[in-house]
């Protein structure tokens, strides 16, 4: 099991509003989205206590820079115990 799962959440709408009707995929992605973005943000809540531990929840409703921020201070924040 890693020892850190990033999950990346957004609202549904938000993740509607990033789709290009120019996309050959539109349409499937669109529907993918509309049907499954409910389940996948309620699953988290499934997984067991150790899986649980290890996920870091990061707003995907950001700027992708200031995603990736968060995500390198978790890892430092991870990792720094074992660096000497």
């Amino acid at each position: 099991m890693p020892d850190i799962i990033f999950f990346l959440r957004a609202p549904k709408e938000v993740l509607l509003s990033r789709l290009n009707e120019d996309d050959p995929k539109y349409h499937f992605r669109k529907k993918i989205i509309e049907e499954k973005s409910d389940y996948y943000n309620q699953v988290i809540d499934l997984f067991p206590a150790i899986i649980k531990s290890r996920i870091s929840i990061v707003d995907a409703t950001r700027d992708p820079s200031q995603m990736h921020g968060e995500v390198c201070k978790i890892i430092e924040k991870t990792i720094a115990p074992f660096l000497f």
